[in-house]
């Protein structure tokens, strides 16, 4: 696991673990505040690859006289932010999970990992930029993406952000949402309120790795990804999606805002 923790945290090059934890922890006191900023940010290098594992014991099958664990469930990487959270272009957050072949031929998936970003600058609120890449695929069961930032706008169509000083909500739309492969969302606005824009339409469908058909002759590998192909199950093999939008105060008292659902929004 890796834990860091500072007034400010900026990832430029790479984190690499199998289903590992990764927690980015940023806190201002009297000696910082004013000249740290409290962000956390991810380069456009930035690449945190916490996969589960490709385990292959049908080429292997000596794999067995190793008791360690078989690491093919989703890591977790946790950024909490007295500050911006900002993942440049480029970026990438990756938790997916893997599968393991055993001797006998059974295969074992492992379950997509927990990506959680919580954006929590005291008096204000703060931002939360996504413009890199967030994925928590797995064969069966995605992974979970919890969210708190200053305020939330699902909108029909998401624009790029830059990285703008000023408080604004995070905008999130139907493909950015389908786009990861997680099957749990948990999204939280924690000053400014949430609104579904008018005429907003969430239609949200898990999208699952599915192994090539000659996957029992690869060997051990970091990932699934290369073995498979992304993906949409049909209704009745599908898991559902669980969605949850909350609006609190936690940072501060804000009266003139809520949960709002304008017209014609689903």
């Amino acid at each position: 696991s890796l834990s860091l923790r500072g007034g400010e945290i900026e990832l430029a090059g790479s984190i690499k673990r199998q289903s590992a934890p990764v927690d980015l922890t940023t806190a201002l006191d009297a000696r910082t505040r004013g000249i740290l900023s409290g962000d956390i940010s991810l380069q456009t290098q930035a690449n945190v690859d916490l996969q589960g594992g490709w385990v292959n014991d049908v080429l292997a099958p000596f794999n067995k006289l190793d008791d360690s664990p078989v690491a093919i469930e989703g890591g977790r990487f946790s950024a909490l932010a007295n500050g911006d959270i900002v993942l440049a272009k480029g970026s990438r957050v990756n938790v997916s999970g893997g599968a393991w072949a055993q001797a006998e031929g059974n295969i074992f998936d492992g379950t997509g990992g927990e990506i959680s970003l919580f954006a929590q600058g005291e008096n204000t609120g703060s931002n939360l930029i996504l413009n890199g890449m967030l994925s928590a695929f797995a064969l069966r069961h995605g992974g979970t993406l919890n969210l708190e930032v200053n305020g939330i706008a699902v909108v029909r169509r998401r624009q790029e952000e830059e990285d703008i000083e000023a408080v604004h909500p995070l905008q999130l739309d139907n493909d950015f949402l389908n786009s990861g492969g997680f099957s749990e969302f948990h999204l939280t606005s924690n000053i400014n309120g949430v609104v579904v824009e008018e005429g907003a339409s969430l239609q949200l469908r898990q999208r699952n790795w599915q192994l090539q058909s000659d996957v029992a002759s690869h060997g051990n590998a970091d990932g699934i990804e290369s073995l498979s192909t992304l993906v949409t199950q049909p209704v009745t093999q599908r898991l559902p999606i669980l969605f949850t939008l909350e609006s609190v105060h936690s940072i501060n008292p804000n009266p003139e805002s809520g949960l709002v659902v304008q017209r014609n929004a689903a």
